[in-house]
């Protein structure tokens, strides 16, 4: 293929925009206009040998370029997984070529794009850890909800979320619980979470939100002939949304707080005026419970007592529009392995006062809701439901 010559997209860091590496491109001039490759590497009509020779021809001018410009960022290159898996047991030509170049092989991210991919996934793993054990870093590119398990088993050095889960974020609830998810098990596990293909500032808010560390897209720079310096207009550009997310985070503690601070007050005036049920006896806490709802707030749905140790000492005692119903089929079910209990349980304690949750999903009605506790006394603590939201 004539032409062919390799493209440099920047990756910046959410920080502070500076610029942290390259994604190797492949593009093609033809009829004065610049394509793709795309096209190309995933075509099933082009043999593969040829597609390996055009590939190694774009590594071996990226990595020669990063010789002679004596670049210091990230290098991100991408390998098809049967090309890996194809290729016999011994040292691999990306690897002979960083070798022979002289550069430092933790600059080289590998990234793996597996969704095509059809054997066996442990063989593939087996000999990706080749390039970490000859000191590059890994990717998992285009990351997915099935994918989970692939972070278990790979440990990559970075998630690149994918486009299709970027652009959703803003339509979809779940989709943001789900990156959430995958970016605090990454925090937890040294993973830096990348999102790729942002075009927009609200995908750019979604990365901010998701806690992403680095990001990648048009918004900020098409694929270019040179490496990218750090630009203070990458930084510029972040700003506003850096500036947007803070501002509604802010927001939304403020009102936690505010909310706590209500509904201690409220709490503490009822408690004085409605006597409350002896430890033992549990129908008379769940009609001390049935007595509150009259003064609470109308969106909340769903009172009950446990004990320091998470078991449920009321009945649910719940509201909807047939009105109040009691499940004592709840009575003595342990809570204390939900996230947070213990975590909140003891903060009560230790500040004497009630406290909100975050928002999340009610198992049974699929709704958002927020969880407010509250010590009745030294051994009972009242959690009161509150609806934030359908989910859709």
């Amino acid at each position: 293929m004539q032409s062919v010559h390799a493209y440099y997209q920047p990756v910046l860091s959410l920080a502070d925009g500076r610029t942290v590496g390259h994604e190797v491109l492949g593009r093609q001039w033809m009829n004065d206009r610049l394509l793709s490759l795309g096209a190309f590497f995933a075509s099933r009509e082009i043999p593969t040998e040829q597609k390996l020779e055009v590939d190694r021809r774009l590594r071996r001018e990226a990595l020669d370029k990063a010789v002679h410009e004596n670049y210091g960022g990230l290098l991100f290159l991408n390998i098809k997984p049967e090309w890996i898996l194809n290729f016999p047991e011994g040292r691999y030509p990306t690897i002979m070529f960083v070798e022979e170049a002289g550069l430092n092989p933790a600059q080289i991210v590998i990234e793996i794009t597996e969704d095509l991919f059809a054997g066996e996934i442990r063989d593939l793993y087996r000999k990706i850890r080749l390039y970490r054990d000859a000191g590059f870093k890994i990717a998992i590119d285009d990351f997915q909800f099935h994918h989970v398990d692939r972070l278990l088993e790979l440990r990559p050095d970075i998630v690149k979320v994918d486009r299709a889960l970027v652009a959703d974020l803003s339509l979809k609830h779940d989709t943001g619980h789900f990156i959430e998810y995958i970016s605090s098990f990454a925090a937890d596990s040294g993973i830096t979470v990348l999102f790729e293909g942002v075009e927009t500032e609200t995908e750019l808010e979604a990365a901010y939100r998701a806690g992403a560390e680095l990001v990648q897209g048009f918004l900020f720079s098409q694929a270019t002939e040179q490496f990218l310096a750090d630009d203070p207009a990458f930084a510029a550009r972040m700003l506003p949304a850096r500036k947007a997310v803070f501002e509604s985070l802010c927001e939304r503690l403020l009102f936690s707080i505010e909310m706590e601070k209500r509904m201690d007050a409220l709490l503490e005036s009822l408690l004085s005026r409605v006597p409350l049920a002896t430890e033992s006896d549990a129908d008379r806490l769940d009609l001390f419970l049935r007595s509150l709802f009259t003064e609470l707030p109308v969106d909340c749905f769903r009172l009950y007592v446990c004990d320091a140790a998470g078991v449920q000492l009321s009945s649910n005692v719940e509201v909807n529009e047939a009105g109040i119903r009691l499940r004592p089929e709840f009575r003595g079910r342990n809570w204390s392995f939900r996230p947070y209990f213990l975590e909140n349980m003891l903060r009560m304690i230790e500040y004497g006062r009630g406290i909100i949750s975050r928002p999340y999903i009610d198992q049974g009605s699929r709704q958002k809701i927020r969880t407010f506790t509250r010590p009745l006394d030294s051994r009972r603590f009242i959690f009161v439901d509150f609806h934030v939201g359908a989910i859709r």
